[in-house]
């Protein structure tokens, strides 16, 4: 299926957000809105994507 991840199409077999953070190869500091939504991460893998899906991800960083 085709999502959007920061506004840039991505075919992806991922089923859940934890499954596509997987696929992605995200590090552990990061947050992902689904449609506009901050999904949690202990709910990563109950969100099912859906085809179109738009996705935000940020990754978090220490420093200053």
């Amino acid at each position: 299926m085709t999502i959007y991840v920061n506004n840039r199409a991505v075919q992806t077999s991922a089923a859940d957000v934890a499954a596509l953070a997987t696929e992605l190869g995200l590090p552990a500091m990061t947050a992902i809105a689904v449609n506009n939504r901050v999904v949690p991460r202990t709910e990563w893998g109950a969100k099912k994507l859906c085809e179109g899906d738009k996705l935000t991800v940020i990754r978090v960083a220490c420093g200053g």
